[in-house]
């Protein structure tokens, strides 16, 4: 399939409610945009850079997995981070599903890679986390597999702007800075102070 498509597990719309639905790539890459407005998928420096707030590819998976709903051994699970990852399987390129209770796999909007050899197939990239360890990994699939998605906010990142130093006294100094974000409903200015 090479247009946006989506599915529930098995085509069973209960376990579309309970785990999510299935996408493939081509509607994560479609300009329409997949997401609700101020919301896009999340590049691979968005997963990078999360994987490294949580400590690094080997635990992130862990701290991103509900703690009820996988498959024993649910090695690592603490959704520390609030991520609540379900274990919503993977749709294959024809009519199977696979990995129910085993496994999540979450799409990178980042572009594909155009790949030769025999196969001959397109692939992106994407994130996946199992039931058996706690790591979070990277991989690349085919553009027609269905996958989970996650939305991120189009947020800006609060901005820490240059700090001055008003020195009081010889033997005391106050350094303030401001942090400032412009987006709705985030902090719109705090006032940082470190001094004696």
């Amino acid at each position: 399939v090479d247009w946006g498509a989506w599915s529930s597990y098995g085509n069973n719309a209960a376990r579309g409610e309970a785990y999510g639905y299935l996408y493939n790539w081509h509607a994560v890459g479609n300009p329409r945009g997949l997401c609700p407005a101020g919301w896009r998928v999340p590049s691979d420096a968005d997963w990078d850079e999360l994987t490294a707030f949580l400590g690094g590819e080997h635990v992130a998976g862990g701290k991103m997995k509900t703690t009820g709903t996988w498959y024993s051994p649910n090695n690592g699970a603490s959704n520390s981070s609030g991520f609540s990852a379900l274990p919503a399987g993977s749709r294959a390129s024809g009519a199977g599903f696979s990995d129910l209770g085993r496994r999540a796999f979450f799409w990178s909007s980042t572009a594909p890679i155009e790949s030769g050899g025999w196969f001959s197939r397109r692939e992106a990239r994407y994130r996946w986390i199992t039931n058996q360890y706690s790591a979070l990994y990277a991989a690349l699939g085919d553009k027609t597999l269905g996958m989970s998605v996650r939305c991120v906010a189009n947020a800006q990142r609060p901005m820490l702007s240059q700090p001055t130093l008003e020195p009081t006294s010889a033997a005391d100094a106050l350094v303030t800075a401001q942090l400032t974000r412009a987006d709705e409903g985030g902090i719109v200015r705090m006032g940082v102070v470190w001094g004696k």
